[in-house]
C-alpha cells in the first residue's frame, strides 16, 4: 500500500527495460516482475508504451504467482520474455532472418518481399537509446555471396508510410513523369542530375561503388530485400508483430484497462549502400562534393519519383563507403596524387521513412502528408512559423520542396558553424558559452504542445525576436569579428552563433528559431560571420551562402495599395540553382588551403571512431556529443502536427 515503494519499483522496472531494449539486439519487449513482501507488480514495456498491472497479494493468488514464475523458467521463455525469434545463435554468429512472409499493398499494387534470406550480424552502427518509439537498429550484416549490407530494424507506426512503402516508391521507374515539378526544373537538368554527371559529382570515387539495381538512383541508398517481423500470438498463430499484439504476453487480464498505447509494427530492411555521416569528410571540398551527391538523391526522389525526403539533417546525408571500418571512414591520401586530387566518397541522402508521396494514388493512411516533419535546427523558415502560429507564414499548406531546398542550406551553414576540420573535429562542446562560475544544469526536451503554448506571436507587431535568449542570437552590428577568448580552456569567438545552432538542447520555443532565422538572412555579413575560420578561409564559400540565402529570405514589403509592410515569401528556387552555387563553393576552394589531414589528425580520428565502432554507435549528431546514455545528446528532433515519434 506505499505508494513510494511502488513507484520506485516502477522507476527501477523502466531503468532495466531501458537498458535491455537498448542493449540487446534481440530483444522486442521486456517483462518484469517486482514482490516487495507478499505485494507483486508485473510490468511490461513496448515500443508503444509501457503499462503495470495491479497489486497482486501472492498469498491469496499462490497459483497465479507459480505460473508466472513456471512461464518465465520453463514454457518457451525465449518467447514469453520477448526475445526475437528471427535472431539465432549459432557457430559462425549471430544470425537474422528474414522470412518473406509480409505483404504490403501500395494503392492497387501488393509488393511481397523475396524469399527467406539469412543475414549474419557483423556489428551494430545504431542503436537508438530509448523505450518508446522506433526503436530503431543499424546493423552492418553479410549476407547471401559474402556481400556486406545495412539492415535497418525498427518499429514504425502502423498508420503511417514506411520506409519499405517509400523506397518502393523510390525505385518505381513507372513514376516518371517530365511534366511533375515543373517550377523546379531546368532545361539542362539531365546533364547536371544524369548520367552524364556533368559536374563530375560521382565520377573517380575513391572507393568502388557499384550499382547494385537498375531501378537504382544515383544519391539514394538501395532497397534489396525487407520483411514484416511475424511472431505467435496467444494462440499460436503467426501474425505481424505489433506492440498492441505483443501486449498479449502475458494475458491480458494480468493488466489494468488504462491508457492505450501506440500500436506499432516490427519491420526490417536490408540496403546495399553503406555509409557514414556527412562530418567525417576529408577536406571541405569532399564536404560540398558529398553535399552535391545528397542533393542529386533529393531531385531524383522529388523529381523522377514524386518524393518529397522532408528530413534533412547531419545524420540522414552520408558519404558512400565499403562498409565501417577506420580506414574507409578516415582514408589516407595517395602520396602519387597530384595537388588538385581530393578523395570522392558520394554523397547518400538516407531515411526517407517520412518521405511525402506527391503522387496522390497510395492508400490515405499510408501518407504522410497532414504532418509537418524535420528536424529542428535544420527546418525551414515556414514551417517554423508554422508550428509556433506566426502569422506573417501565412496559413498552413503542408511541406513543400521548398522547405527541402531552404532545409539543405541551413544544414550547410549549421555544420560549416560547428565543424573546423576535417573528420568531425567539433568547434564548440556542450556549455561552452557558459559564465565559468555557472554550474550546468540539464535541460529537458520540449514537448510540441509546450512549444506552441510558448509560441506568442499572433500578430504582425510581434515580428521582434523572442526574449533575451534569441534577441542576443543576433547582434545588432553587422561588423565582423575575428577576435577570440578563452573560456574553460577552450578559444571561442566573441561572436556567439545562435543558441539553436550550438551543442545542446535548445529549451526556446519553435517561434524564437524561425524569428532568429528570419533576421539572419536579412544581414548576409553577419550569417557568415558565425561560420568557422576552416570554411571561412575559402571567400567562394562565404560568397556562396549570401547567394543561398538570398534564395530564401523572406522580404518585408509594403503593399501596393499603401498600408502596413508585410512580409512576402521568396519566388521558388530551381534545382539547378541550388546546386551551381554549392558547385562554386566547392571549385572556388584553392588545393593549397585544402590538403591532406595531417598525421595527427588521421591518427586521431581513427582512435576516436574505433572507439565509437566498440559502442556500436556511429551516429554523432553535430548538436550532440558522443553517443550513449551518459552523453549529452543532440536538440535535434522530428515533430508532427498530430503525433509524437
Amino acid at each position: 500500500d506505499n505508494s513510494a515503494l511502488r513507484n520506485r519499483a516502477i522507476l527501477q522496472s523502466s531503468e532495466m527495460a531501458l537498458f535491455c531494449m537498448w542493449k540487446q539486439v534481440n530483444r522486442c519487449y521486456y517483462i518484469a516482475l517486482s514482490l516487495c513482501g507478499n505485494q507483486l507488480l508485473v510490468f511490461q514495456h513496448t515500443r508503444g508504451g509501457s503499462r503495470g498491472s495491479p497489486v497482486i497479494d501472492i498469498d491469496k493468488h499462490p497459483a497465479l504467482f507459480v505460473s508466472l514464475l513456471l512461464a518465465m523458467s520453463l514454457q518457451n521463455s525465449r518467447l514469453w520474455l520477448g526475445y526475437d525469434l528471427c535472431i539465432t545463435d549459432t557457430e559462425t554468429g549471430r544470425q537474422v532472418k528474414l522470412c518473406g512472409r509480409g505483404v504490403e499493398r501500395l494503392g492497387d499494387v501488393i509488393i511481397k518481399p523475396v524469399e527467406a534470406t539469412t543475414f549474419t550480424l557483423i556489428r551494430p552502427i545504431f542503436m537508438a537509446y530509448g523505450l518508446k518509439g522506433r526503436g530503431t537498429r543499424i546493423w552492418l550484416v553479410k549476407g547471401p555471396e559474402d556481400r556486406y549490407y545495412i539492415l535497418k530494424d525498427c518499429w514504425l507506426p502502423t498508420s503511417w508510410a514506411n520506409d519499405v512503402t517509400i523506397h518502393h516508391l523510390l525505385q518505381d521507374r513507372s513514376r516518371e513523369d517530365p511534366l511533375f515539378a515543373l517550377e523546379v526544373r531546368s532545361s539542362d537538368d539531365e546533364a547536371v542530375f544524369g548520367k552524364n554527371d556533368e559536374y563530375h559529382i560521382f565520377d573517380d570515387p575513391l572507393f568502388d561503388e557499384p550499382v547494385f539495381s537498375a531501378t537504382a538512383l544515383r544519391g539514394i541508398p538501395t532497397l534489396v530485400c525487407w520483411d514484416v517481423v511475424h511472431r505467435p500470438d496467444a494462440r499460436g498463430t503467426l501474425v505481424p508483430e505489433t506492440t498492441l499484439m505483443l501486449l498479449g504476453y502475458p494475458p491480458s487480464p494480468l493488466f489494468s484497462a488504462d491508457a492505450r498505447p501506440e500500436d506499432r509494427q516490427h519491420l526490417r530492411a536490408a540496403f546495399a549502400e553503406c555509409g557514414i555521416s556527412i562530418t567525417w569528410f576529408s577536406c571541405a571540398r569532399e564536404f560540398f562534393n558529398a553535399m552535391m551527391g545528397a542533393f542529386v538523391g533529393h531531385f531524383n526522389g522529388y523529381v523522377r519519383r514524386k518524393v518529397l525526403q522532408c528530413d534533412i539533417s547531419d545524420t540522414n546525408v552520408w558519404m558512400r563507403i565499403p562498409k565501417p571500418e577506420p580506414e574507409f571512414i578516415v582514408p589516407d591520401w595517395p602520396k602519387e596524387k597530384g595537388p588538385g586530387w581530393y578523395p570522392k566518397r558520394s554523397g547518400l541522402l538516407g531515411d526517407w521513412g517520412y518521405g511525402k508521396d506527391f503522387d496522390g494514388n497510395t492508400l490515405a493512411q499510408r501518407d504522410n502528408s497532414c504532418v509537418i516533419t524535420g528536424t529542428y535546427p535544420f527546418q525551414a523558415t515556414q514551417l517554423m512559423a508554422w508550428e509556433a502560429g506566426l502569422v506573417w507564414a501565412g496559413p498552413f499548406t503542408g511541406h513543400s520542396v521548398q522547405h527541402d531546398l531552404e532545409a539543405f542550406v541551413w544544414l550547410m551553414w549549421v555544420l560549416c558553424v560547428n565543424l573546423d576540420g576535417p573528420f568531425n573535429t567539433r568547434r564548440f562542446e556542450c556549455g561552452d558559452f557558459e559564465k565559468a562560475t555557472r554550474r550546468s544544469t540539464p535541460i529537458k526536451r520540449i514537448k510540441l504542445e509546450d512549444l506552441k503554448k510558448q509560441a506568442a506571436f499572433n500578430s504582425r507587431k510581434n515580428r521582434g525576436l523572442d526574449g533575451a535568449e534569441e534577441a542576443s542570437a543576433t547582434p545588432s552590428s553587422p561588423t565582423v569579428s575575428a577576435s577570440t577568448v578563452t573560456t574553460r580552456g577552450r578559444t571561442l569567438p566573441t561572436v556567439k552563433p545562435p543558441n539553436w545552432a550550438l551543442p545542446g538542447l535548445y529549451p526556446g520555443s519553435a517561434g524564437g528559431v524561425a524569428q532568429s532565422k528570419s533576421a539572419l538572412m536579412g544581414k548576409g555579413i553577419q550569417f557568415i560571420s558565425y561560420l568557422s575560420p576552416y570554411f571561412s578561409q575559402h571567400p567562394s564559400v562565404e560568397e556562396g551562402f549570401q547567394d543561398l540565402i538570398a534564395l530564401f529570405d523572406w522580404k518585408e514589403e509594403r503593399p501596393p495599395g499603401g498600408g502596413r509592410r508585410i512580409s512576402v515569401a521568396p519566388a521558388p528556387s530551381k534545382y539547378k540553382t541550388v546546386i551551381d552555387i554549392i558547385k562554386q563553393m566547392r571549385d572556388g576552394i584553392k588545393p593549397e588551403l585544402d590538403g591532406p589531414p595531417s598525421k595527427e589528425e588521421i591518427e586521431r580520428a581513427r582512435k576516436e571512431i574505433s572507439a565509437l565502432l566498440d559502442k556500436g554507435h556511429l551516429e554523432t549528431p553535430v548538436l550532440g556529443s558522443q553517443a550513449g546514455p551518459s552523453q549529452s545528446h543532440s536538440q535535434s528532433k522530428k515533430r508532427s502536427r498530430n503525433s509524437d515519434n
